[in-house]
C-alpha cells in the first residue's frame, strides 16, 4: 500500500511540476520580448538574498512538523504563531536590509524592491506550517491544483505588468502575487489558530530534528548562492542575468527529475520511520531507477548539445 502511495503521489506532483514547466517556459518566452537581460539581473540578485531569508523563516520547522507524528493540534498552532511573529521581525528586517544591498551593489533601486519583497518574506514565513500540514496529511492533489492556479495567475499578472512598462517591477510582483494568492489558499485549506501568547514548549519539541535541516539549508544555500552573489557584484546585472538562466537551464533535468519525487517521500517513509530496513529498501529502489533514468537523460543531452 505504502509502495503505492508513493507512486501515485509522485504522478500527481509530476503533473505538478511538469504542467508548472510547460508554463514558466511560455512565459519566460513571452517575458523576454519584453524585459531586458538587465531587468532579470535586477531581480537575480534580490532573490539571493530572498531564498536566504526564507531559509531562515523556516528553520527546518516544516520538515520537523512532517516528521514528528506525535505533534497535537494545540502544539501545531503553537509553531504557527511562533512563525507568524518571525515573519513579522524578517520582513521589517529585510526591509531594512535594502540599504547595505543598495549601497555594496551601487543601485538605489534595491531600495524600493527590497521593501516590495519584504511583503513576500512575510507571506512565505505564513505559509511555511501550512506547507508543511498539507505534506504531512498527503494531499497532494490541493497541493498540485495550488501550484499550478498560482503559476497560471502569476504568471499572466506578470506578463500584463510587463506589457504596460514595470519592467523588473514586474518579476517582484511576480513573487509577492505568488506568496500571497498561496497565503489565501492556504488560509482556506489549512484551519491554523493564530495565538498571542504560544507555548514554547511545542517549539522546543522539534528543535532537536529542525536544527539539523536548518544546518544543512544554510550549508547548502551558501554553496549554491555565493556565486551570484559575487558575479552581481563584480560584473553586473545583465552578465549575472545570462549567467542565472544558463544555470538554470542546466539544473532543468535535476530538478524536474528529483525534485519530482523528494517533496513526496518525506511525508510518506516519516510513518516508517522506526523501520530502518523499509527506509533502506526504498532508498535503493529509488537511486537505481534515478540513476537509470539519469544515464539516458545525460546521454541524450550529451549528444544533443548542439
Amino acid at each position: 500500500m505504502a509502495e503505492v502511495s508513493i507512486k501515485k503521489a509522485t504522478m500527481i506532483n509530476a503533473v505538478s511540476k511538469y504542467g508548472k514547466v510547460l508554463m514558466n517556459l511560455v512565459f519566460t518566452a513571452v517575458l523576454s520580448r519584453l524585459l531586458s537581460p538587465n531587468d532579470y539581473g535586477v531581480v537575480a540578485i534580490v532573490t539571493v538574498f530572498t531564498s536566504f531569508f526564507n531559509i531562515l523563516a523556516d528553520m527546518g520547522l516544516g520538515s520537523a512538523v512532517v516528521q514528528n507524528k506525535e505533534l497535537t493540534d494545540d502544539e501545531v498552532n503553537d509553531i504557527f504563531s511562533y512563525s507568524c511573529y518571525q515573519g513579522i521581525m524578517l520582513s521589517v528586517f529585510f526591509c531594512i536590509l535594502s540599504v547595505p544591498i543598495s549601497v555594496f551593489y551601487k543601485n538605489n533601486v534595491y531600495l524600493s524592491i527590497c521593501t516590495i519583497l519584504s511583503i513576500s518574506v512575510l507571506f512565505n514565513t505564513l505559509n511555511m506550517i501550512p506547507n508543511a500540514i498539507l505534506m504531512k496529511n498527503k494531499r497532494f492533489i490541493t497541493v498540485a491544483v495550488r501550484n499550478i492556479v498560482t503559476t497560471l495567475i502569476t504568471g499572466g499578472v506578470t506578463i500584463l505588468l510587463a506589457f504596460l512598462g514595470f519592467k523588473y517591477y514586474a518579476l517582484v510582483f511576480q513573487s509577492v502575487t505568488s506568496s500571497f494568492i498561496i497565503f489565501l489558499w492556504n488560509l482556506k485549506g489549512v484551519h491554523l489558530k493564530f495565538r498571542f501568547k504560544y507555548n514554547k514548549e511545542s517549539i522546543n519539541k522539534v528543535k532537536n530534528f529542525s536544527k539539523y535541516q536548518f544546518a544543512y539549508n544554510i550549508v547548502n544555500y551558501f554553496s549554491r548562492n555565493l556565486d551570484n552573489i559575487l558575479i552581481g557584484k563584480l560584473k553586473g546585472d545583465e552578465n549575472l542575468a545570462y549567467y542565472s538562466k544558463g544555470y538554470t537551464l542546466m539544473l532543468y533535468p535535476i530538478q524536474n527529475l528529483t525534485f519530482v519525487i523528494s517533496p513526496v517521500l518525506h511525508p510518506i517513509l516519516s510513518d516508517h520511520q522506526n523501520d530502518k530496513k523499509y527506509i533502506y529498501d526504498k532508498y535503493i529502489q529509488i537511486t537505481k531507477l534515478l540513476s537509470l533514468i539519469g544515464i539516458f537523460i545525460s546521454a541524450f543531452c550529451f549528444c544533443a548539445s548542439r
